[in-house]
């Protein structure tokens, strides 16, 4: 008897230091907060329509090892060339950043393997409604000591307007 409670003992004390060891401060790390500033990349030009600089919705998605850790949406930002979204992370960690603006819904991606394959069709001028869709990505990104990333959005559409004379097509 005496020795199934020394060999008890032993396994509880090693399934405590276990479990201590998956608990620790390094595995969970000091969380932090940053604000991710988000601006159009697009040159402004004499014919530029100022919607088409505009930031209506927002997916942004902060991946580490290739598994989505942080997933934001955010819509009604109101349609002006910037946007500032606050983020948490854990310090010491590098992360991958994902930036999707007006894509008109909130988008589900698990890992980068879904990023890569990710597809928004926008069919006619009326898929534009909700702005020209544009995106950014920053890889091996860490926030320590940064409380401001500033990230340009390049747009992954182009608007095209043609003007022909057909006087001389007969």
């Amino acid at each position: 008897m005496d020795r199934k409670r020394r060999i008890s003992g032993i396994i509880l004390s090693a399934a405590a230091a276990v479990m201590a060891a998956g608990c620790s401060t390094e595995a969970t790390g000091e969380k932090g907060t940053a604000s991710i500033s988000l601006t159009c990349g697009t040159p402004a030009v004499k014919a530029s329509i100022p919607q088409e600089d505009a930031i209506n919705d927002i997916n942004l998605v902060l991946f580490e090892n290739g598994r989505a850790e942080t997933a934001i949406w955010k819509d009604g930002l109101g349609g002006g060339p910037r946007a500032d979204i606050d983020i948490s992370f854990i310090k010491g960690r590098k992360y991958s950043l994902f930036v999707l603006a007006n894509a008109g819904r909130k988008i589900t991606l698990k890992d980068t393997v879904g990023l890569k394959s990710l597809n928004i069709e926008l069919l006619d001028e009326e898929g534009f409604a909700n702005g020209i869709p544009m995106s950014a990505m920053i890889e091996d990104i860490s926030f320590d000591g940064q409380k401001r990333l500033d990230v340009t959005l390049v747009r992954l559409a182009a608007r095209i307007s043609l003007r022909i004379d057909r006087s001389r097509l007969s």
